[in-house]
């Protein structure tokens, strides 16, 4: 992550500040990815940081480019959608994996990050990759 930064910083002192924010960072972000799946707050990842709530906020803001709890969401639905894809669990099960045990605010989140429901999403994922199938089947070549 700090080479990445380094390669894209703007040379001189605001380079340095934006490389000193997300080495500040860094341990958030490492917590985050290793435990998005459980119930994660925005005071407890500013305690982690030895930040207040406020601040911890726009630092996050101003060096991920979206809040906290944005990030956290974001993370959470990427892992669903590769459940929703790779597995049969059922919508309400991939939900209760990725840190939403409520099935129905699952499922508002995920449409609101990704513009179709889980099962809608699952759906149209799948089908590209069943229509070759389809069509030799129904022409009646050999799968």
């Amino acid at each position: 992550l700090l080479a990445a930064l380094a390669a894209f910083a703007p040379p001189g002192h605001a380079g340095l500040r934006m490389i000193a924010r997300s080495e500040r960072l860094l341990p958030i972000l490492r917590f985050v990815h290793e435990h998005w799946s459980q119930p994660i707050g925005r005071d407890e990842l500013a305690r982690r940081a030895a930040l207040s709530p406020s601040r911890f906020h726009a630092l996050f803001l101003e060096t991920m480019g979206v809040p906290p709890l944005t990030y956290l969401r974001r993370l959470r639905m990427q892992q669903a959608q590769r459940l929703l894809v790779t597995t049969e669990e059922p919508v309400s099960r991939v939900g209760e994996q990725v840190g939403y045990p409520d099935a129905f605010q699952f499922s508002r989140q995920f449409r609101r990050v990704c513009g179709l429901s889980p099962s809608a999403y699952r759906e149209r994922m799948r089908l590209p990759a069943m229509r070759p199938r389809e069509s030799a089947a129904a022409s009646g070549e050999p799968l």
